[in-house]
């Protein structure tokens, strides 16, 4: 059934009143924490909760078909976008117990320095993804090399995260397979509709493992 094109439309202006809503929450936020009216304790939980609806409005674009770059440059709110990107990757250190990741560094200030960048990572991490699965489903990669190009950088982003063993051992595993199956996936519009819908499931796992 084709769906009715003022119900698109509306759908459209929900999106974009909700990615516009988003930033200006990050922007008032931060102007308040600069001038002092807010607490550390509050702006830390509130740039939390932004960047969490930031992952789930990434999530909800993925289903709708939706490419979020488009988005933003239809509405002119690329700029605002990445400079809320650089206020959250900024002004949120992220609050982790030493004790949790003492296999991984060697000391409080080595994890508070990796954690530093953990945000923005989270979110090229969600674009990565995302981009995969859909170039994956629309099959507009020919060769496929543009899909093989990232789970590469994928697999590099991921390494900067600590305690995903498990994910990082899944994720390698299909992209053997993939390599191997470079002619199957050239070919198969079914096969890449299976891995897509299979990176997708790793794609929520990612999600679950994140403590937002």
């Amino acid at each position: 059934m084709t769906q009715n094109p003022n119900d698109i439309n509306l759908n459209q202006k929900d999106l974009e009143s909700e990615i516009f809503a988003i930033i200006k929450t990050v922007e008032n936020l931060y102007e308040k924490y600069q001038l002092g009216s807010i607490k550390e304790d509050f702006f830390q939980k509130s740039i939390r909760k932004a960047l969490k609806g930031l992952l789930e409005f990434n999530a909800l674009l993925h289903e709708k078909n939706m490419i979020l770059s488009q988005l933003l440059k239809e509405i002119n709110l690329v700029q605002e976008y990445d400079k809320v990107l650089n206020i959250i990757n900024e002004a949120m250190i992220v609050n982790v117990s030493y004790e949790n990741y003492q296999p991984f560094y060697r000391n409080q200030q080595e994890v508070k320095r990796r954690f530093f960048n953990l945000p923005k990572l989270t979110l090229e991490i969600t674009s990565t993804f995302i981009t995969m699965i859909d170039a994956l489903k629309l099959g507009v990669d020919r060769d496929m090399k543009f899909i093989l190009k990232l789970f590469s950088k994928l697999m590099i982003e991921l390494d900067k995260f600590p305690g995903l063993t498990a994910l990082k051992y899944k994720l390698n595993k299909m992209h053997e397979n993939l390599i191997l199956n470079q002619r199957e996936l050239k070919i198969n519009q079914k096969y890449r509709e299976d891995v897509a819908e299979e990176l997708y499931s790793l794609y929520k796992e990612f999600q679950a493992n994140l403590d937002l």
